[in-house]
């Protein structure tokens, strides 16, 4: 059985296909600042960095409107 800190937790490349973009995306979104959620090498805090991405997915829709 898992740990709570597991369930919480992802790697890099688990994060991208929980999201369902592409390693890179996922990276590159991260260094630009749009995504926050990183929390060591390798390891993502799937809740927060789910917020960030779809709150990074609102403000693309909402600007692509006008």
């Amino acid at each position: 059985m898992q740990n709570q800190a597991t369930l919480r937790e992802a790697t890099t490349t688990e994060m991208a296909k929980i999201l369902g973009i592409h390693i890179r995306t996922l990276q590159k979104l991260e260094r630009d600042n749009w995504i926050s959620g990183k929390i060591g090498h390798d390891r993502w805090d799937i809740g927060r960095t789910t917020r960030y991405y779809l709150t990074h997915i609102e403000l693309e829709a909402i600007t692509s409107r006008r």
